[in-house]
């Protein structure tokens, strides 16, 4: 589990930019939101005024990062079920 927020951050901001692609998200907002946030990162700013929210936000986030050990096996089984379309009542 990784708790350091300047260790977090950079994982959490690649799982949201990988997240924004799905069909239907509203990219253009979601781009300048993260690039303000990325912006005060890397000039080093402090969390001050609309950042605390998003520090909070990214505070929140469980970050976990899961190293896998040894050769993979393939399944008997065959794989994981097949996905299911997008249907109008589910924005996913």
């Amino acid at each position: 589990v990784i708790r350091d927020l300047d260790e977090k951050l950079p994982r959490v901001m690649a799982f949201i930019e990988n997240w924004a692609l799905r069909p239907g998200f509203p990219r253009a907002r979601f781009k300048l939101l993260l690039g303000a946030v990325k912006l005060n990162r890397a000039l080093r700013l402090p969390w001050w005024g609309p950042f605390i929210i998003a520090k909070r936000i990214f505070r929140a986030m469980p970050c976990v990062e899961i190293t896998f050990t040894g050769e993979p096996v393939r399944r008997d089984a065959g794989g994981p079920p097949a996905l299911s379309e997008q249907r109008d009542g589910r924005p996913y």
